[in-house]
């Protein structure tokens, strides 16, 4: 299933290959009940991201925290954080976003949009709760998960066919995967993107390496 895989050194504080690759291992465990896969790349951010956390914790050295309840300093409730997870010294807060595949060329879709729109998120969690992290060890991930229907697959195969995954660093796109999940009827067939990017805990962008 899995297709491609991206990933920039800079973020290798965190084992992304590892993390995507096993996410593939996830998808696996349905192989069995097609009727379930057919529907998993369509599924919301909710459904991809915990298939994901399971993928991150699983054989792992890391721990997690789903959809905690983040506050401020007055007690009110300031929104929900998507997921933290933690590896050793190191702490890593993601929030999600999903959409589907619109038949964009690769490197021509204005990806700022949706990382920013994460960003803000997580920058109001941030200066909530500020006080509980090590901010020099605390990084901040903007995750995408993109479907890419059936009818728009054959044009993503064609957009995908000789791009160069560098150019993502220009991009400031930290990693990159794509599933893809093929049935006996190619109807039913679909895919599914997955990419990022990392922040320090003051919200700037990493610098590619």
């Amino acid at each position: 299933m899995l297709q491609s895989l991206f990933i920039d050194p800079i973020s290798n504080r965190f084992p992304f290959a590892k993390w995507l690759t096993d996410l593939d291992a996830e998808f696996y465990r349905f192989s069995n009940r097609l009727e379930w896969l057919e529907y998993v790349a369509e599924y919301r951010e909710r459904t991809l991201l915990g298939l994901f956390n399971n993928a991150v914790i699983r054989n792992s050295e890391c721990g997690s925290l789903q959809e905690y309840h983040v506050y401020n300093g007055k007690i009110e409730c300031v929104g929900r954080a998507d997921l933290l997870i933690t590896r050793g010294e190191h702490n890593l807060l993601i929030e999600s976003k999903h959409e589907t595949y619109n038949g964009y060329k690769l490197g021509t879709y204005d990806v700022d949009k949706m990382f920013d729109t994460a960003l803000d998120q997580l920058k109001r969690y941030c200066e909530s709760e500020q006080s509980y992290f090590d901010t020099a060890n605390t990084n901040l991930a903007a995750l995408q998960f993109e479907y890419i229907p059936n009818d728009k697959l054959e044009k993503f195969r064609q957009n995908l066919s000789g791009y160069n995954f560098e150019t993502m660093r220009s991009e400031k796109v930290h990693f990159y995967a794509h599933y893809q999940f093929d049935f006996p009827d190619d109807k039913l067939s679909k895919g599914l993107m997955i990419y990022g990017r990392l922040y320090d805990f003051s919200g700037t962008a990493l610098k590619s390496v």
